[in-house]
């Protein structure tokens, strides 16, 4: 019981807003990404003039894109999921699968996360940037690792959320 409000405190009060507040920016970063493209493709075929440095932003606004979604997949469940052995059990039995298989994505989400915190690191002490235009790879380091936190805090509520239905009565 009190693990189930408190899964849905949190979700409510705490991962909802975060993710589709970065789910907002990453869909702005997509639309962005595809009037760049437009108008890079429409200047290179009739002006023979491409925006310089267009290849370098798309790619910077894709980490935008696939970092700040990911938890609001999560959330959602629209993440791709194979139910070969799952789609056969119910109640319990199936929130213990769902639980376990929480538990292992935390865990690997977290050592992805705590090595994006060591790349940042790494990567703002060599003053990385990219070739065109210079910009420094560090901030869309600090997004991967963002996305990478949010992430784990939904994963976090569902093991919450799991185990409340394991243990229900």
């Amino acid at each position: 019981m009190f693990l189930g409000k408190l899964s849905r405190g949190m979700e409510r009060w705490i991962i909802r807003p975060l993710c589709l507040g970065f789910s907002t920016v990453g869909a702005l970063a997509l639309i962005g990404m595809m009037f760049l493209v437009v108008i890079d493709v429409f200047l290179r075929f009739v002006f023979n003039r491409p925006i310089l440095g267009s290849y370098e932003i798309v790619e910077y606004l894709m980490v935008l894109v696939v970092f700040l979604s990911l938890a609001n997949g999560q959330l959602s469940k629209t993440h791709v999921s194979v139910e070969v052995v799952t789609q056969y059990l119910r109640g319990r039995i199936r929130a213990f699968f769902e639980f376990i298989t929480a538990l292992i994505s935390l865990g690997i989400f977290i050592l992805l996360t705590w090595g994006g915190i060591l790349q940042v690191g790494h990567v703002r002490a060599t003053h990385q940037v990219s070739q065109a235009l210079a910009i420094p790879h560090w901030p869309f380091q600090i997004i991967v690792v963002l996305g990478g936190v949010l992430f784990c805090l939904v994963l976090a509520a569902d093991i919450v959320a799991a185990l409340s239905r394991v243990l229900e009565k």
